[in-house]
């Protein structure tokens, strides 16, 4: 099964991320990985008209822990 169509994004900030997200509303999903998201939609359980890949965003490339 192919995926539908949609618009592909890729900000470069959190805040390009943020307006294209705001300008899009519930028509965009985001993308950061995606192996689960990609399965949704070929089987048409999400229909985003834009993808938003959140990759080439620097400061979101890695997982930090606390425990405070």
């Amino acid at each position: 099964m192919k995926l539908p169509k949609f618009d592909y994004a890729e900000p470069e900030s959190i805040q390009e991320c943020c307006k294209l997200l705001a300008e899009q509303g519930h028509k965009a999903q985001v993308i950061a990985g995606g192996t689960d998201l990609l399965m949704a939609l070929k089987n048409r359980l999400k229909n985003p008209t834009t993808m938003v890949d959140l990759s080439r965003i620097a400061t979101l490339n890695q997982i930090g822990y606390s425990d405070t």
